[in-house]
């Protein structure tokens, strides 16, 4: 090699050396100083509605503790795969998170998407069971009265819902599958938008999160026939909404299926500080009073999760819709392509058998 190649070379090696010692340190400092411009929440589902709401007031409470505004942006559609989309693209800094409900663990069987949950680190702030409402001077006064409907106009009655996998579209397809029963499907953009459709007179019923309709039930001008639960659900101003555990006793191995779950999603190869600047703060605001007294106002009960606990969640809560959806020929694909036991054979498989990056240790 010539003088000139060898000085040539050695430059050119050097300078790579030092763009990378630069870009290391850059990194390190961005992670210490982070942030230092405004995080944006892209959410999955209409304004107004459940998912829009726990996560736009949990977004006010942490700009609180991480010192610049976190801005909400709405980006729906594809039952929120847009969004998440969205954020996947996005780089991996911090500043663009995915205000999310759990509807992430459909993506695979419904082919909106190769995205995965374990794409990113979940926050899960809330959860609320979906239920069926009606109009207040709907002629059907309890579940029992509707089903009977059901079952006389077979296949002619309608029902809205939140959009396609929904937490909410889940229990009423498996509800109804459950009955023998048969009604359409109407999916909108988002649990309110179901409400309003509901209020229109465009569909019989709707199955939403109740968390979309408290502030309806309160008003008068909605009622609840049944909440997917357990145990009944107590709405201060409302009353008591029933339990389809107790209603339908075939119905409450489902239970677990179609729970829904709100919060923001990050990218898992964000850097550890950043994730931890993250956790501390959702974790200050989940549990302060301001944000409690907001999600339980409108029927959501604070959750809180984060870490390996939030990971197993999901974990377990993905082998619930995705087999809903294929035992009922709406998704088309079957969730053992995608490696998703059913909820009877769930056991927590851990990080490796994941292949994932565990949570970062503080």
């Amino acid at each position: 090699m010539s003088m000139s190649k060898r000085v040539t070379f050695f430059l050119m090696a050097t300078a790579f050396v030092c763009a990378f010692a630069m870009a290391f340190v850059s990194t390190e400092a961005g992670a210490a100083d982070w942030p230092q411009r405004p995080v944006t929440v892209y959410i999955q589902y209409a304004a107004g509605g459940a998912t829009d709401y726990a996560n736009r007031a949990l977004a006010a409470e942490m700009e609180k503790y991480l010192g610049k505004p976190i801005l909400c942006q709405s980006m729906t559609g594809a039952s929120g795969a847009i969004a998440a989309k969205h954020v996947a693209k996005q780089p991996s800094d911090g500043y663009a998170w995915l205000g999310a409900a759990n509807t992430i663990v459909i993506y695979g069987v419904k082919g909106l998407s190769t995205l995965k949950w374990t794409d990113f680190y979940p926050y899960i702030a809330v959860y609320c069971p979906a239920g069926f409402i009606v109009k207040k001077d709907s002629e059907y006064g309890t579940l029992a009265d509707l089903l009977a409907a059901i079952k006389k106009n077979a296949g002619k009655m309608t029902y809205g819902s939140p959009g396609i996998g929904s937490g909410a579209h889940c229990l009423g397809a498996a509800l109804l599958d459950n009955q023998k029963l048969n009604a359409k499907h109407v999916p909108y953009k988002g649990g309110r938008d179901a409400i309003r459709a509901v209020l229109n007179n465009e569909v019989d019923f709707a199955s939403i999160t109740m968390g979309d309709g408290v502030d309806y039930l309160k008003s008068g001008d909605l009622r609840a026939l049944t909440i997917g639960d357990l145990t009944p659900m107590e709405v201060e101003g409302y009353g008591s909404i029933p339990a389809v555990a107790d209603q339908l006793p075939s119905m409450k191995a489902l239970v677990p299926a179609y729970m829904v779950a709100f919060g923001p999603m990050i990218k898992r190869d964000i850097p550890p500080e950043i994730v931890n600047k993250i956790t501390d703060a959702f974790v200050k605001a989940v549990t302060s009073d301001k944000y409690k007294s907001m999600v339980e106002d409108r029927g959501l009960k604070v959750a809180g999760l984060y870490g390996e606990e939030a990971d197993r969640w999901f974990s377990k809560n993905e082998t619930g819709r995705p087999w809903i959806l294929y035992n009922l020929g709406i998704a088309k694909k079957s969730p053992t392509e995608f490696g998703i036991p059913t909820l009877a054979n769930w056991e927590w498989p851990g990080y490796g058998k994941l292949g994932i990056k565990e949570w970062p240790a503080k």
